[in-house]
């Protein structure tokens, strides 16, 4: 697991100015971007779904996302289509 906070607290930096640094430097905060990542390590792992099974609850968790419900959400925001029809798009 991976904290914020926590990482700045050993560096002797404040989380607020981590954020806009990287807000400054990426174009986007830290969390939308980790989403971004997320969501893309998501969308190949849906896409070997088609050769062999795995669940969409394993694939939120693979991702990072503890809460497959909210997996659904973000990839729908992100994506405009749930992870189970971004998957029949690809069939």
């Amino acid at each position: 697991e991976f904290c914020l906070g926590e990482e700045m607290k050993k560096i002797n930096s404040s989380v607020t100015y981590l954020r806009r640094k990287f807000g400054e430097s990426i174009g986007m905060c830290p969390s939308h971007y980790l989403n971004a990542v997320r969501i893309g390590h998501a969308k190949k792992l849906i896409a070997k779904r088609l050769e062999s099974y795995i669940s969409i609850a394993d694939i939120a968790y693979n991702c990072g996302f503890r809460d497959e419900r909210y997996f659904a959400r973000v990839f729908k925001s992100r994506e405009g289509v749930t992870p189970s029809g971004y998957l029949k798009q690809l069939k």
